[in-house]
């Protein structure tokens, strides 16, 4: 207890919709801490979503993730996954 350890983490993030049938949107986070030395992990997200008739309520999605943390094991883990559904706005 009363233990304290310097860090920091940084994070970015870009949505773009270049027209009425796509969006992307793409993300990354940064951490860094101070544990027995520099111990960086790292999350970077990706997703596509298709909208097939431009109106922006049904869609498909392609979801890819990778995170990497250097305190576990293993150190990279890596996803992907399709989602079909639906958009309230």
């Amino acid at each position: 207890c009363g233990v304290n350890l310097a860090g920091g983490s940084a994070r970015a993030s870009l949505n773009w919709t270049p027209n009425q049938y796509f969006n992307l949107l793409v993300s990354n986070q940064f951490n860094g801490a101070y544990l027995n030395g520099i111990s960086p992990s790292n999350t970077f997200s990706g997703t596509l979503k298709i909208f097939p008739n431009g109106s922006k309520k049904l869609f498909t999605a392609l979801t890819g993730k990778t995170i990497y943390n250097s305190l576990t094991l293993p150190k990279v883990n890596n996803s992907f996954s399709v989602q079909v559904g639906t958009q309230f706005n």
